[in-house]
């Protein structure tokens, strides 16, 4: 993805206390086959005491190397419809999809989806 240019798919993941599950599921993103356009994960952590926000800081290192963008929100207020308003307000990619945190996709899960949002 080349920098600043909007990506094709953004991937909104709302996080309450996910501390622990939250690097497996950016990990997971960061494995995928590329997505032909560019994608981001859009973490939002939602009411959080945990460090979930951190936790997900800490893979921008991998997620950049693997070619995706990182945006981290860190809500005072808990809630999943406010997360992911709060997501989707942030997020980029013409295309969206969503997971929770304690969800590890496959590797052509994110592409063959894009392909199919087209």
């Amino acid at each position: 993805m080349t920098p600043g240019a909007a990506p094709r798919l953004s991937v909104v993941v709302p996080a309450a206390n996910e501390a622990r599950l939250i690097p497996a599921c950016l990990a997971a993103l960061a494995g995928s086959d590329p997505v032909p356009g560019g994608a981001e994960a859009v973490v939002v952590s939602n009411g959080s005491a945990d460090g979930t926000a951190a936790a997900a800081e800490a893979l921008r290192p991998a997620l950049a190397a693997a070619g995706w963008g990182l945006t981290v929100l860190d809500l005072a207020q808990g809630g999943k419809p406010g997360a992911l308003d709060a997501g989707d307000a942030a997020a980029r990619g013409a295309l969206r999809a969503y997971c929770d945190a304690d969800v590890t996709v496959s590797p052509r899960l994110l592409p063959a989806l894009a392909g199919a949002l087209d």
